[in-house]
């Protein structure tokens, strides 16, 4: 299941960059039957195409799709993450040389993935708390898909991103909460660790106030640096965007 969101003035003449948006994990669900304006409303207004794609893994598929992805998180859903890119860039409106990527959690864990096995297939790539080693994750989530690392040790080297990130030729950014009590600050820590041992190059921003998920008015500053990144990297004119933040006057 699918769903792709179009500029108001869309003209299938044209070709259009695209933000590719996922979740991902083990019986979620990000395509539904309902209607929200959001961030991804207000990308499409700035020129970008917004698709999601539930993989395989993901719920109200039935019990073969959604439990496929037991020991060997990342590998299906990953395989048709890029099967819906490369079916978009046969689209005659898709600018097929600038497709990104972007998830949190789960959906960072999923882009780490996506851009270290395919690594020529992006154009631009951010996430936020990734999860990059399931042996660092709680125990009554990473066992109950991936058992435990002594009866699964191939499962968890295989979806370790630590083991792939020497791969890396997208640009990258990464963001974190540094109170995150879920995925824990280790995970992208290790992870630029390794990207220094093995000479690899990423953006990497901290939100010193927030746990797993950042929200309130720095949700808006985040949704900014997003954007601001992949227009960049997609060769997309950046406008200038004025401070939405409430300031009071001065007396």
């Amino acid at each position: 299941n699918g769903y792709m969101l179009k500029p108001v003035d869309f003209d299938e003449n044209k070709k259009y960059p695209v933000v590719m948006t996922q979740y991902s994990g083990p019986n979620s669900q990000s395509v539904i039957d309902e209607w929200s304006f959001d961030w991804y409303n207000y990308l499409s207004q700035e020129g970008f195409l917004v698709v999601c794609v539930d993989p395989r893994g993901t719920g109200a598929r039935g019990e073969e799709f959604r439990k496929c992805t037991y020991m060997q998180l990342g590998k299906y859903e990953s395989e048709d993450q890029i099967f819906a890119a490369e079916y978009l860039q046969t689209l005659p409106y898709v600018d097929g040389d600038n497709i990104s990527i972007w998830g949190w959690s789960y959906g960072g864990f999923m882009t780490l993935s996506l851009i270290t096995t395919y690594p020529d297939v992006f154009a631009s790539a951010t996430c936020g708390g990734p999860v990059v080693d399931w042996r660092w994750y709680e125990i009554m989530y990473g066992e109950r898909y991936m058992d435990t690392p002594e009866e699964n040790p191939e499962g968890y080297e295989q979806t370790s991103i630590i083991n792939k990130i020497k791969n890396l030729k997208t640009p990258l950014l990464v963001f974190h909460g540094a109170q995150d009590d879920v995925v824990l600050w280790k995970h992208s820590q290790s992870l630029i660790n390794q990207s220094i041992k093995d000479g690899v190059l990423f953006d990497y921003f901290i939100y010193p106030n927030h746990p797993h998920n950042v929200s309130g008015m720095d949700r808006v500053h985040l949704w900014r640096k997003i954007e601001q990144f992949h227009q960049k990297n997609l060769g997309i004119e950046q406008k200038e965007i004025k401070s939405s933040y409430p300031h009071k006057k001065r007396r």
